[in-house]
């Protein structure tokens, strides 16, 4: 009997804890993926694609080299460690490295630091804090920067929960921040379709997320190691994945 009555109070234990903690994820649902082909580049040492916005012009960020065409043409050199890169327009690249934000303007090739997404309160009352995001994504039609970093101490601890910020591409200070409501997740790939369709890779699982409900709405899973960087391209979402140094696509009609 004292076993059955251990066993019992066992199953209430998971069970409150089942409802404190509420529902569990949802599974993420499988999508079909198309390779890439990629005959004129190496996509080994790439470490972000994007695509000029109203066209199919690839760029991608080599790491310790820059920004490169399709073609391997430097279009912007420089041997910084960038996390990540977005064209917002055919002259103008949003590039982003831990706590700072930057655009490269082509055509006088200036380089100004245009976004710091580390919050001016945190820099004042914990110097020693510092933020990184793995991705930098634009939204053309509203102009509107995106990143989704996370929130460190000086020991390199997580100290804070995945959040999304928003910022103009001319404008110092972020617009709002927001919880993703994943508190681990550090996004390797960021895609924004608009507002409410805002496209985060982690892992191997795609979210949809929506910057005006403040939630994750939908999940993916992409038969991926890694996804390192995503760019929309028409109506195609493209899939870096850094650990296997392969290209694919998705048909957003097929995320639904």
């Amino acid at each position: 009997m004292k076993k059955q009555n251990e066993h019992a109070s066992f199953v209430y234990l998971i069970a409150a804890v089942l409802c404190a903690c509420g529902k569990p994820a949802p599974t993420p649902t499988p999508v079909e993926m198309t390779p890439e082909p990629t005959a004129t580049m190496r996509l080994d040492g790439l470490t972000g694609v994007s695509v000029v916005p109203g066209t199919h012009q690839r760029l991608w960020l080599k790491n310790g080299v820059g920004v490169v065409d399709s073609d391997g043409k430097t279009v912007f050199s420089d041997g910084t460690s960038y996390d990540d890169m977005v064209a917002l327009d055919a002259d103008r690249i949003a590039l982003i490295t831990r706590n700072d934000g930057y655009v490269y303007q082509l055509s006088t090739h200036r380089l100004l630091n245009r976004f710091c997404y580390l919050p001016p309160d945190m820099q004042q009352t914990m110097p020693d804090n510092w933020q990184q995001s793995f991705v930098v994504g634009w939204d053309a039609t509203e102009s509107r920067i995106y990143v989704q970093p996370q929130t460190f101490d000086g020991a390199g601890r997580r100290v804070s929960t995945a959040q999304v910020g928003v910022f103009a591409a001319d404008v110092a200070t972020p617009l709002e921040w927001q919880e993703v409501g994943e508190p681990d997740m550090q996004a390797g790939g960021i895609a924004v379709q608009s507002r409410d369709r805002i496209w985060l890779g982690w892992h191997s699982t795609l979210y949809l997320y929506d910057a005006t409900a403040h939630a994750v709405q939908k999940r993916f899973s992409l038969e991926v190691g890694e996804i390192s960087a995503l760019a929309l391209d028409g109506d195609q979402l493209l899939v870096l994945d850094g650990q296997r140094a392969a290209l694919s696509s998705v048909a957003l009609n097929t995320l639904k």
